[in-house]
């Protein structure tokens, strides 16, 4: 039970750390999307790469003003090798090759300058649909921009086009992701997961712990030890182990409650037999000594006569009060196993009754104390009853194992036999009494099966299965 509890513990640990790991990075790719999307949709982006831009821009301004194109192109040409015109913010997510271009005009809005110098047809008229304002906006991957460039009084003296065409914007992105964001992101799905497994051990752990009390108590109830308890809580197995308490609590009533049924069915049976058999006796024995003594001084021969059958029915009577008092003796370690008791039982109601019995006991099964007495007990009340009832000449009883696990006991005797159902009505009541005494000693042992086969002329057959004493583990 502890290796399959222990089990479980794995289990959970595992499961914390699965899930622990990849919800990190479930996460993290959410996040990780959410940003690229908010980086490329988002309004403030925008208007905080324009702010970038047209602060580069200016520093140019000075150059257009004069007219020093050496200049601007030089700029023009570091602006298409690094594509970072706005320092500290990357805008480049293409290849090498990609189409990235960048082009200036003066305040007319005509082309002086343009790199690649082969795109540009200088002198060409540029269109603006806002010419004062920095405009900034995504093409896929790329970043579009127009920005004018002012002079130091405000004065409006070129504009500055840019273009950054995503060639492979999806493997620069894969790329960026390798080299920028993976290390980081396994680290802390690592972490996680290691926390999550941590976490699961710890749990696992203790359920396992409180799952192998709850197991221990309910063997302790199997074998009738009712002292342990389940722990409890507040919790969904604290609620378990408090229905299973309340569960044992009944169960132990219920078995004290039958214990007080079953004292008060053998109290009406031994009252019974008292009543048939030795009340009878002793009555008849007062009987005999009454009319022993009326007849003494005139009739001293049948006055003897009396008092020997006196005699007689005084032996008789010990005679039934020490098989009374056997069958009140309980069933314990020190007197013997069961077939034991049954060889020394049958043996002496065979000599008392006179009738010829056949004792089986073929592969003797394994039984508790309980159903060994239980068993016992019911063997003499079916004794008892072939005696007073049946007429029988011959009863064959057999204890046997049917089969791996299941206990028999069989009962037949060639007495006169009976119809089932009707010892069950009112004018059999007593015949019924004692079969129904048997039957639920029968049916209170684990697995307990009561039969019974009887007819007119034919004789009663009855048979008792009932579940064999469990071997321990080692």
């Amino acid at each position: 039970m502890l290796k399959k509890l222990s089990r479980l513990q794995w289990q959970m640990t595992l499961a914390f750390l699965t899930v622990s790991f990849f919800s990190t990075l479930a996460l993290e790719v959410l996040v990780l999307a959410g940003l690229t999307t908010y980086f490329f949709t988002s309004p403030k982006v925008r208007k905080a790469i324009g702010v970038g831009l047209s602060t580069e821009v200016q520093k140019h301004a000075t150059a257009l003003e004069k007219g020093d194109l050496k200049e601007v192109k030089k700029w023009l040409a570091q602006v298409h090798a690094t594509s970072e015109p706005l320092p500290g913010i990357t805008v480049n997510f293409t290849s090498e090759d990609a189409k990235t271009v960048a082009a200036v005009t003066d305040a007319q809005g005509k082309l002086i300058a343009g790199f690649p110098e082969g795109r540009w047809r200088l002198g060409e008229q540029a269109s603006f649909s806002q010419p004062g304002k920095a405009q900034v906006r995504w093409e896929g991957f790329g970043l579009v921009a127009s920005i004018p460039i002012k002079s130091k009084s405000g004065q409006r003296v070129g504009h500055f086009f840019y273009h950054s065409g995503p060639a492979e914007p999806w493997e620069k992105l894969w790329e960026i992701f390798l080299e920028a964001v993976l290390p980081s992101a396994l680290v802390v799905t690592i972490c996680a997961g290691l926390a999550g497994g941590i976490a699961g051990a710890w749990v696992g752990r203790r359920m396992a712990r409180r799952l192998s009390l709850i197991a221990g108590a309910a063997d302790a109830w199997a074998e009738g030890d009712f002292t342990l308890h389940a722990p409890e809580s507040s919790d969904e197995l604290g609620q378990l182990s408090r229905r299973l308490n309340r569960m044992a609590r009944d169960l132990q009533d219920r078995m004290a409650l039958q214990q007080d049924v079953a004292t008060l069915e053998e109290r009406n049976r031994l009252a019974r037999d008292l009543h048939d058999t030795v009340k009878q006796q002793v009555f008849a024995t007062a009987l005999q000594v009454s009319a022993a003594r009326d007849l003494l001084e005139s009739a001293p021969e049948a006055a003897r006569e009396c008092l020997d059958t006196a005699r007689e029915l005084a032996q008789q009577t010990q005679k039934e009060l020490t098989s009374v008092l056997k069958e009140l003796r309980p069933v314990t370690p020190g007197q013997g196993s069961l077939p034991i008791l049954l060889q020394s039982h049958i043996a002496d109601w065979s000599r008392r009754t006179g009738v010829h019995t056949v004792l089986e006991l073929a592969s003797p099964p394994r039984l508790t104390d309980d159903a060994s007495n239980a068993l016992l007990r019911l063997t003499q009340e079916a004794l008892a009853n072939i005696a007073r009832h049946s007429g029988a000449t011959e009863v064959h009883l057999s204890l046997r194992q049917e089969e791996p696990g299941v206990a028999l006991l069989s009962i037949a005797d060639n007495g006169r036999g009976f119809v089932p159902e009707y010892v069950t009505r009112r004018t059999n009541i007593d015949a019924g009494l004692g079969l129904a005494t048997m039957r639920e000693r029968a049916e209170a042992l684990p697995g307990g099966v009561f039969s019974l086969q009887s007819a007119p002329g034919k004789g009663t057959t009855i048979t008792v299965r009932c579940e064999e004493k469990a071997e321990k583990k080692s």
